[in-house]
């Protein structure tokens, strides 16, 4: 479910909740899918690392997702009824049904809107084998938003949201997880809330000092095992905050500046446990606090908007289990864009950005992968540094009527500088034959670089079409060792597509009633196989030496 923007995966992608950065790497391994529709009320899309405001990790691009406010009185129900894996022999369904209603003060100076959602998906086999490729999935969900204005100039708001997750994959789901071949499953509890507060020192411009708390606070049950293993269950838990002052300026209607600072803070901790004796061991215990500074400044001259971003973070990693985890490091991170608008229908951008990424658990250490009869756990390397990048993009967006078709087309070039980038390799099995693999740096750097395009149509007023693809290349500028093996070395980034894309079309019967179609494709990857080989499975060694020779 994680979002790859330029070439680049999940991890590097900025997500954020009503522009609060409480978005964890725990929450990163389901969360977009956390997310119902039902709640959202636009999603803002920066390709790049354009922004100085919500922190370094924006490599690859920000996503900040703004939740619905309390307009006017108001009651919606919404359900949809999807099929999952249509042209396989057992298509499967995935029912959601969701609400909201909202109510404001007659002057307006008080409103709230509640809204909740449930979720219901079976899950997918598409050969028919017995073993999920598509999980099942249940979630329920309930939240509510409110705002107070204590004056003309001051404006308070809070948010709060409750959600339940469930998903299972594997085989044999009548049975309890450790009886099965493989299972993997999930229970996630999650508890999400923030508070700001506004204080308007110019109406007339609306500078204002904003005021802000963020929360989200996670609590996971997991069973990730193979071949009836009672020893894969575990329970991880993370709370995340952040808390942030800034200061909104405007010298002119062309001219604005944004300052501030900002604290995150992210507390984890992952024990794993046998469901049959009742043992418990502590997999992971680590702190992360980074202490942010920033400034923004907006211009618009003439037919150019130049936007210019510096920040400066300091973060502390303590590793609370055994120290190896611990590391401490200061960064300076510039950011610069450059928009040009020769014409109402034609924008051209390009910007640089720097970022980086402190060497801490990530989301795929916290979600253990199975292989056959073992398990796969994923550690960082005790010398272990911060990973730091260049990222450079141009890009081109035409927009108008045609023939009387809306559309909207979009063509982007990347090309992205990694320093000391995070790599992969088995390292060896640990004493119950699972296999371990170690994150470290490729010293000798990497790059990421290709070419977005995206198309936006709507030839009838009931009916929009969206599709985007883009094609990449991930390399190191060396070959690296991926195994335990120094002969196993590769330069391509692995579970890196060369290429992949989506497309949606939604038509509107009549009011209240869509149809959609959606799709995405990934492309050809290279990965790590630590199965049997399937072009020698069965065969005596005599006979695979000889279709290997």
């Amino acid at each position: 479910t994680q979002v790859r923007m330029n070439g680049l995966p999940g991890p590097y992608t900025q997500i954020l909740l009503n522009s609060k950065n409480i978005f964890s790497g725990l929450a990163g391994v389901y969360g977009l899918e956390q997310i119902p529709t039902s709640i959202i009320d636009r999603i803002e899309v920066v390709r790049g690392g354009g922004s100085a405001l919500f922190g370094s990790n924006a490599i690859g691009g920000t996503i900040n997702i703004i939740t619905k406010d309390p307009v006017r009185n108001t009651y919606e129900i919404n359900t949809s009824y999807g099929i999952v894996g249509v042209g396989y022999a057992k298509p499967t369904t995935d029912v959601k049904l969701d609400f909201n209603v909202a109510n404001v003060g007659k002057t307006h100076k008080t409103g709230f809107i509640a809204y909740g959602s449930t979720r219901n998906r079976n899950s997918f086999d598409a050969n028919d084998d017995g073993y999920s490729e598509i999980p099942i999935l249940k979630n329920s969900l309930f939240g509510i938003n409110t705002y107070y204005k204590l004056n003309t100039r001051t404006k308070v708001e809070v948010n709060y949201r409750v959600l339940h997750d469930f998903r299972r994959g594997g085989n044999k789901f009548d049975l309890s997880p450790h009886q099965t071949d493989i299972t993997e499953q999930t229970e996630h509890y999650i508890n999400t809330g923030d508070f700001s507060a506004d204080i308007f020192t110019n109406r007339e411009t609306e500078d204002k000092l904003s005021f802000f708390f963020a929360f989200q606070n996670i609590n996971r049950n997991s069973y990730y095992g193979a071949n009836k293993d009672p020893n894969a269950y575990g329970n991880t838990t993370n709370l995340t905050t952040n808390t942030g002052i800034q200061y909104f300026h405007h010298f002119s209607n062309n001219h604005k500046l944004v300052s501030g600072i900002d604290n995150i803070y992210d507390h984890l901790k992952d024990n794993k446990f046998n469901n049959v004796e009742g043992l418990s061991i502590a997999l992971t215990q680590q702190e992360k606090i980074t202490n942010g500074l920033f400034l923004q400044d907006e211009l618009k001259y003439g037919k150019f908007k130049f936007s210019t971003g510096i920040r400066f973070d300091s973060y502390e990693v303590t590793d609370k289990t055994d120290g190896s985890g611990s590391a401490d490091g200061k960064k300076f991170v510039p950011r610069f864009t450059v928009l040009y608008s020769p014409t109402e229908n034609l924008q051209i951008r390009t910007g640089y950005a720097m970022g980086y990424r402190s060497p801490q658990v990530f989301d795929e250490d916290l979600h253990i992968e199975s292989s056959g009869a073992k398990s796969i756990y994923h550690i960082n390397s005790p010398n272990l540094k911060e990973e730091t990048s260049d990222s450079y993009t141009i890009s081109t967006e035409i927009n108008g009527i045609k023939w009387f078709v809306n559309y909207k087309f979009t063509l982007e070039g990347f090309y992205t500088i990694l320093h000391n980038p995070f790599a992969t390799k088995i390292v060896s099995l640990d004493t119950n034959g699972n296999m371990v693999y170690e994150r470290y740096n490729a010293t000798n750097g990497a790059f990421v670089r290709g070419v977005n395009a995206e198309l936006f149509l709507m030839p009838l007023y009931n009916l929009k079409f969206q599709a985007g693809v883009t094609f990449q290349q991930s390399l190191y500028n060396k070959p690296e060792q991926w195994s335990d093996s120094p002969d196993k070395v590769t330069r391509y980034m692995l579970r890196a597509p060369s290429s992949y894309g989506y497309f949606t079309s939604t038509y509107t019967i009549k009011n209240n009633w869509d149809f959609s179609l959606s799709g995405i494709w990934t492309g050809p990857m290279y990965t790590i196989h630590t199965g049997t080989n399937p072009d020698v499975a069965g065969l005596t060694a005599e006979e695979a030496t000889a279709i290997r020779e």
